[in-house]
């Protein structure tokens, strides 16, 4: 149950409660439990959900890498996660393939 204290500003309060709801998760929870979901359906949503999640964190660290006091050109950081990139893929290929 969430609770929220109503003063003089009911606009406030509803603000508030609208923000604990979300933040709970519970309107979420009501969607999906809404319509039954398939097994195939699920994995589909939550492989989707960890995507954008890495994708979000991927972001935060070049935001976070770019402000501090030793900056790199955003073009020298994109160079070396490409060249990072290739490099996996390199390592990735079966031993009888040759790049």
């Amino acid at each position: 149950m969430i609770e929220v204290l109503v003063g003089n500003d009911i606009e406030q309060a509803l603000k508030t409660f609208t923000n604990k709801i979300r933040k709970s998760g519970l309107l979420q929870e009501l969607k999906e439990r809404a319509a039954f979901e398939s097994l195939s359906q699920k994995r589909r949503r939550e492989k989707a959900e960890s995507v954008r999640a890495s994708r979000r964190r991927a972001v935060g660290k070049e935001r976070e890498y770019f402000s501090g006091e030793a900056r790199k050109t955003q073009q020298q950081f994109q160079k070396e996660r490409r060249e990072e990139a290739m490099r996996t893929m390199v390592l990735a290929l079966p031993k009888g393939d040759a790049v």
